[in-house]
Order: C-alpha cells, then sequence, then structure tokens
C-alpha cells in the first residue's frame, strides 16, 4: 500500500487494521500493542515512501524498518527474552523469505504497469510529434461526431498540410524535416484549447477537431 499509495493511503491502512485487532482480538495489553506497533509500521513505511529513494531502496528501508519495530514490540511483550529472541529469529527468518517474494512481485507489477502505460501511449500518440496519432484521430473523430449529432452542436474539423515539405527534407535533411514537424505540433497544442484534440494524420498533415 505505501508503494502504490504512498503515506495517507497506508495510514488509512495501519488504522484499519488496528481497529481490526481490537474488535477481533479484544482489548488487551496484546492487541492494543499490536495495533500501535501495526500502526507504527505503517506510519513509517509511508515517510519512506514519501523519500526520493529509488523503488528497490524503498522496499529495502521498508523491510528493514518493519524487521527492527516488530523485534522490538516483540521484546516488549515477551517477558521471557530468551523465548522472545527465538521468536524474533523465526520471525527475521520468515519475514526474508515472503519479503524476498514479494519484492520481486512488486517490482514485477510496477514493470507490467509501466509497460501497459507504454503500450497505451505509443498506440494513441504520433512517436515523433506526442500528438495523437492516425488510428486515434479515426476513433476520437468518429466519437465527437456521433456526440455532435446527438446532442445537436456543431464540430469543427481544421485540416493542415505543410507546403512543400518534400523541399525541406531534400535541402536541409530529415532531422531537420522532423524538426520542422516536432514545432509545428507544440504550436497546434499551445494554439488549440484543452478540449480540442490535435492529430497528426500523415507526413506532413495534421488536423485538429
Amino acid at each position: 500500500v505505501a508503494v502504490f499509495g504512498g503515506f495517507f493511503p497506508v495510514f488509512i491502512t495501519g488504522l484499519i487494521s488496528g481497529f481490526f485487532r481490537l474488535t477481533y482480538q479484544g482489548v488487551s495489553t496484546v492487541s492494543i500493542i499490536s495495533s500501535i506497533s501495526v500502526l507504527v509500521i505503517c506510519i513509517g513505511c509511508g515517510v519512506i515512501a514519501k523519500s526520493k529513494l529509488s523503488l528497490k531502496m524503498q522496499l529495502i528501508g521498508m523491510f528493514i524498518y518493519i524487521l527492527i519495530i516488530r523485534s522490538i514490540f516483540y521484546f516488549v511483550l515477551i517477558e521471557d527474552k530468551n523465548y522472545a529472541l527465538s521468536v524474533v529469529f523465526i520471525f527475521c527468518i520468515s519475514t526474508i523469505l515472503v519479503g524476498v517474494t514479494v519484492r520481486y512481485f512488486i517490482l514485477y507489477l510496477v514493470k507490467a504497469h509501466q509497460l501497459l502505460i507504454r503500450l497505451k501511449q505509443e498506440s494513441t500518440l504520433d512517436f515523433l510529434t506526442g500528438l495523437e496519432n492516425n488510428r486515434q484521430f479515426d476513433y476520437m473523430y468518429n466519437e465527437t461526431l456521433q456526440n455532435a449529432i446527438e446532442s445537436k452542436r456543431k464540430v469543427s474539423l481544421l485540416i493542415i498540410d505543410i507546403d512543400h515539405f518534400k523541399n525541406v527534407n531534400d535541402t536541409y535533411g530529415h532531422i531537420a524535416g522532423d524538426e520542422v514537424l516536432m514545432q509545428l505540433g507544440n504550436q497546434l497544442l499551445n494554439t488549440c484549447r484543452t478540449i480540442d484534440f490535435v492529430s497528426r494524420i500523415g507526413g506532413e498533415e495534421f488536423a485538429a477537431v
């Protein structure tokens, strides 16, 4: 929760978890201390999640923090310190095994999410200008047109073509031509309203709806 949600969600999670322990286990010294430990862990993990550390270092930091806090509370709860030491040892070993698995699972989820976002962007955006691509233009235009017909509103379609663009490529090279396309794309984005959408529908052809 701390990794994906940040401080506030993990703090709420700590409150809910602590409340559950008190209601399920009943109000006792053990349940109260256990609830406090969960809340302290959640707050600490939330603080670590807000840091500028890499995801890998955040996970390691949270992991070590949890081990330390849990160990302290075990020593507080268990009067027999030798027994407490054995409990902490078993807890640390089991937590390490689970923690490593969870770490790889979280990193896998993050990677999969990043790839999904990238795939979504690449399927709808023009790689050069960052505008909507031709496929997305067809979808958005048809949807906008249908909505306009149903609500009896008007739609304006602006088609833009760069004159003599082939001469730019032939004279200055394709890198310069790409720069022209990118600058025009930026001009269109800055000029149009946020409710409009702008697309590159061909080599040097653009559309704004």
